[in-house]
């Protein structure tokens, strides 16, 4: 009975599909009678399936099988008398469902299709094609092929309306007018995401030995924004300058602890080790900025660190070392520095003088050396490569010297700058542009000035004339990249006393 019942409501479902959304009502009555239909045949075929199946019994007398044939022919009798009558009263219900199914028809067939309104989504579901055609291979290639066609006919059609647009186009405004309305002019965006910043030059000649209107006149801003540079670049610039002003007091070695706190070692043992540590770093193909940090590493560790003559090339090794470290992409590694000293130390010693200079130091390694101003100065006031390597070279020379350490290094690299102005021949030493970027008077740094002269002096003529007893850095300078910068001759005493004669007040 239930396999019956199943496949009765799934058939209903399928008409319910299949039918409209005004069908669904009828669908209904029809489902009714279909399921009690199933159920009446369904009950009678399992009887007839029973009497059918039911096993043959054991031979049994005679009048066993009299009285089973008897009771068989009146239960057959009386099954055959009640479906007879149920099949009496299904007659008039299906004539009267048939009757109201034809009002129905004529009804619907009278109504206008514009009338009949779809609620829902359901409608448009339920409302499906009865039969799907089966579509042959052949058909769908010949559709392709039509579409294929009419996309080109399109296409050819786009381009030869384009074509007679552009004639017209010509033909009233020109062929360079037309030109600019079929290609429109694209603005490039900028490189910059932000806006530049408004870039302001403010000066101040009271202190420059120069008038106003001569300062104004002649002075050049060198970190104005140009085609390379940007006025965020010009900010940056500025807030170097002042970052190195301020630190190059707090990173300045003081020059008293000869004779203090190293008695064991004496100016000449100093120049000694300078000039040496020059040469490693020629060895190893060392930046100058290297040696300036290793010279002021060693300085500041002399006036904290006691050492005896046999630890002070030692000293210098850790020095370079760190300096290389800190400045360097591929330094040399420690087994380098214990070859270029002769195997004197040992990689152990020369690890732990290193730990003592940091730890001496507090680790405060980035120093400000005289690399920090010689840029933005040479910018100023050397426009000749050959002005640009004698301040290279006579700063470098000015560290051998024990009693230059008292000066600061932009007044050191100021000295520099003016007295390569002198030497090569400029009318001028001293510029309002050099002291817009240097905010010193020739007066602020005449007394290094005198004494960088003097030691050039003599340096100058030992190189001229007894090569052999030059100092490394000379010989270092006197490359050809370098333009020979320590074979030019130094200016005469007076020469730089007539110069600095016309900067001071009257």
């Amino acid at each position: 009975m239930e396999r019956t019942r199943s496949s009765g409501a799934t058939d209903a479902t399928r008409k319910r599909k299949r039918g409209a959304l005004q069908d669904i009502s009828n669908n209904a009555k029809k489902l009714s009678q279909s399921r009690a239909s199933t159920r009446r045949s369904g009950v009678v075929k399992k009887e007839a399936d029973v009497t059918k199946a039911k096993p043959k019994a054991p031979r049994v007398s005679t009048r066993c099988k009299t009285t089973a044939t008897t009771v068989n022919s009146a239960l057959k009798s009386s099954m055959a008398s009640t479906a007879a009558s149920k099949a009496k009263k299904r007659a008039p219900a299906n004539k009267k469902s048939e009757t109201t199914r034809a009002k129905k028809r004529k009804l619907e067939s009278a109504e206008n299709q514009h009338q009949k309104i779809q609620t829902s989504m359901l409608s448009f579901q339920a409302i499906k094609p009865k039969e799907k055609k089966e579509v042959r291979e052949e058909d769908k290639e010949n559709v392709e092929v039509k579409t294929v066609v009419v996309k080109k006919e399109v296409e050819e059609d786009n381009q030869t309306e384009t074509q007679v647009n552009r004639t017209e186009e010509t033909r009233l405004h020109g062929p360079e007018q037309s030109a600019a309305v079929a290609e429109p002019s694209v603005a490039v965006a900028p490189r910059d995401e932000y806006a530049p910043r408004p870039y302001t030059c403010n000066f101040n000649h009271s202190s420059s030995c120069f008038d106003e209107e001569t300062y104004a006149a002649s002075v050049r801003d060198i970190d104005a924004p140009s085609a390379t540079t940007s006025s965020h670049h010009a900010k940056l610039v500025r807030e170097l300058d002042i970052y190195y002003r301020k630190h190059e007091v707090k990173y300045l070695p003081e020059a008293d602890y000869i004779g203090t706190v190293q008695l064991d070692i004496n100016e000449k043992m100093r120049t000694i080790l300078v000039d040496w540590l020059v040469e490693v770093g020629e060895e190893y193909e060392l930046d100058s900025q290297t040696f300036h940090k290793a010279v002021n590493l060693v300085d500041r560790c002399l006036k904290k660190i006691k050492i005896n003559r046999k630890q002070f090339q030692l000293l210098g090794c850790a020095c370079m070392m760190i300096a290389a470290k800190f400045e360097e992409v591929y330094g040399p590694n420690v087994e380098e520095f214990v070859y270029i000293s002769d195997q004197t130390y040992t990689a152990e010693e020369m690890l732990d003088m290193e730990v003592q200079v940091l730890n001496a130091l507090e680790y405060r390694v980035a120093s400000t050396t005289c690399y920090g101003f010689m840029h933005r100065y040479m910018n100023a006031g050397c426009a000749k490569d050959k002005q640009r390597s004698l301040v290279s070279y006579l700063c470098d020379f000015a560290l051998l010297f024990y009693h230059m350490v008292r000066f600061k290094p932009s007044i050191l690299v100021a000295s520099a700058v003016y007295l390569a102005r002198l030497t090569t021949g400029e009318a001028e030493p001293w510029t309002p542009t050099l002291h817009h970027a240097t905010q010193y008077n020739p007066l602020d740094f005449k007394d290094c000035l005198e004494e960088l002269h003097r030691l050039h002096g003599i340096e100058s003529n030992v190189v001229n004339t007894q090569r052999d007893k030059a100092k490394a850095v000379s010989e270092k300078y006197l490359a050809d990249k370098f333009h020979n910068a320590s074979t030019i001759h130094a200016c005469s005493k007076n020469q730089l006393t007539d110069s600095l004669d016309q900067y001071t007040p009257s």
